[in-house]
């Protein structure tokens, strides 16, 4: 099938596109109150503030991707240019009560998120996954296919302390976050009172040039090309009004 002018573009910018992809934890724990600097915000609203950090500062060719997960798993957005996409999800959208009750599964929350990364082409996805830790005992991990480059396995919660929920003390479990990150051949941060780092984020950082003062050196050259062709075409100009008026006469022969 011959493509129309311009698709040929837009497949391959989505080709080369780089996933960013957040997988979140959507169970009751999620809603404890222990987190944030202060520890008064829910765990919900902690995620919400550290997807709001990275969004302000990844930039360039990226597509976004929202993986929630509770008792299942669901793809919510999916190869999304617009982050405002994103936002939203993590914005209150209530997709806790479109899943069964029970349990948090995070071993096969992250088994589904990354098959759902498999088929993107090879090193272009990064996952971020948000979560307390709080889940059944864990299933084997899946290894991470090639098309996902790094994964952040981000905490939160109070690691120390507890909260009472659902006939057993939930905190941030580190321990089983760890074990995550490391089957995924990723990194484990806290990030229950610190944002994960600029540094952290790598190339998906685009960072704009410092303003310069004065005229860049391009610049200069063109300022003299003008002038200088200002200069040459007015010199007819001169002449004919501020020139000499004295004419040449030939001798006679």
């Amino acid at each position: 099938m011959k493509l129309a002018p311009g698709d040929d573009d837009k497949a391959r910018a989505n080709k080369e596109a780089t996933r960013l992809v957040f997988v979140a934890d959507l169970s009751p724990s999620m809603y404890l109150v222990d987190s944030g600097p202060d520890g008064n915000q829910t765990r919900q609203a902690r995620m919400r503030e550290v997807v709001e950090g990275i969004l302000q500062r990844v930039s360039g060719n990226l597509r976004f991707g929202v993986i929630g997960f509770y008792t299942e798993s669901m793809p919510v957005v999916m190869e999304a240019h617009d982050p405002e996409l994103v936002r939203n999800v993590f914005n209150g959208l209530p997709l806790t009560y479109a899943m069964p009750l029970g349990q948090t599964d995070l071993g096969q929350a992250i088994n589904n998120a990354v098959k759902l990364a498999n088929d993107y082409p090879e090193g272009s996805t990064r996952l971020i996954v948000f979560t307390d830790g709080d889940s059944v005992s864990l299933v084997p991990i899946t290894p991470r296919p090639k098309s996902v480059k790094e994964v952040f396995v981000l905490g939160l919660g109070n690691p120390l302390k507890g909260t009472f929920i659902d006939g057993h003390q939930s905190r941030q479990e580190g321990d089983t976050l760890r074990t995550v990150a490391t089957a995924l051949g990723g990194s484990y941060v806290d990030v229950n009172e610190k944002h994960l780092s600029t540094s952290a984020l790598g190339d998906l950082v685009v960072t704009a040039p410092l303003p310069t003062r004065g005229l860049s050196l391009a610049e200069w050259a063109v300022l003299a090309m003008v002038l200088g062709s200002t200069v040459y075409a007015l010199i007819p100009v001169a002449l004919e009004f501020f020139g000499s008026d004295w004419k040449v006469h030939h001798p006679a022969l």
